[in-house]
């Protein structure tokens, strides 16, 4: 059953690599970092939408599946603020809400459902 919804923390400046474009938005192998986050979950059976807080500018890199919803919220100030406006946007009937960091791309899938069982 589709009952659980991601919220995917891409808003991050990356401010102490000192680089010109967030850390999650380099590339690591053959994709973007965030990639292997937001293809991860959006291949899990329970997850039924993502909410990616990214800046506009950022947010064109996050294509629509025909699996999973994908909606977008601004980050906030702080990493508390992002959650926050990521909340905002998850579907009301959510059973459970996961919160995902994009600069972390290492997921496995037996972690991930051992987490989110009842």
């Amino acid at each position: 059953m589709k009952d659980v919804s991601v919220i995917l923390l891409a808003g991050g400046k990356g401010s102490r690599m000192n680089l010109e474009i967030p850390k999650q938005f380099l590339p690591l192998g053959n994709q973007l970092m965030v990639h292997y986050s937001f293809h991860f979950f959006t291949k899990l059976s329970c997850v039924k939408e993502i909410v990616v807080v990214a800046e506009p500018k950022y947010q064109t890199f996050f294509q629509q599946t025909k699996d999973v919803e994908i909606r977008f919220a601004l980050p906030g100030i702080t990493r508390q603020l992002s959650v926050f406006n990521g909340l905002q946007e998850v579907s009301s009937d959510a059973k459970l809400v996961c919160t995902h960091d994009g600069a972390r791309p290492f997921l496995d899938e037996m972690s991930f459902y051992e987490l989110v069982k009842e």
